[in-house]
């Protein structure tokens, strides 16, 4: 749950293949649970919930045991808190929400045929701000250095983490 709160756009894949279902099984599982985590930030109970959702037609009767149980599930303390961390993180500035990328071979001609071939990462970064997108393009020497500079920064989230679980009043 945490993954798909930290991120809009967790592996497909990789969760289709741990439960052991098809990729567009595990895509409308995803969005589902994107769903329900939304509305486990509200205040109702889950009964409440789970009462209007079904009345509305967006689940079926049949699967209200199931859908409580999830939001049970989610609305536990350590996530309510990481929730509201995200919030606390998302605060002031456009925040990350997909980043998309390709490789692309780009030509050069001499005398009607290819003289020279480069490759070049095309990306795009959207972040949660209605139609807030930025395209780049990047060689290879720029990709590999930018790798390097998010490796030391997760090393500095790690030890960032580990300094406020440090803390006596702390994140637990």
């Amino acid at each position: 749950v945490q993954r798909v709160l930290a991120t809009s756009n967790p592996n497909t894949s990789d969760f289709a293949q741990r439960l052991g279902i098809g990729e567009d099984a595990a895509e409308d599982l995803q969005a589902a649970g994107t769903f329900l985590i939304g509305l486990a930030g509200r205040t109702e109970s889950n009964d409440e919930i789970v009462a209007g959702v079904t009345r509305s037609g967006i689940i079926p009767g049949n699967s209200a045991e199931s859908v409580t149980s999830f939001l049970s599930g989610v609305r536990r303390p350590d996530l309510a808190r990481f929730m509201r961390a995200s919030r606390v993180a998302d605060r002031t500035l456009p925040s990350y929400k997909n980043f998309s990328s390709s490789v692309d071979v780009r030509l050069d001609f001499t005398a009607g045929s290819v003289d020279l071939a480069v490759p070049v990462l095309v990306a795009v970064i959207a972040t949660d701000q209605d139609q807030e997108r930025t395209w780049f393009q990047m060689n290879r020497d720029q990709l590999s250095d930018l790798v390097k500079i998010l490796q030391g920064r997760l090393r500095q989230m790690d030890l960032a983490e580990e300094w406020i679980r440090a803390r006596p009043s702390g994140a637990k």
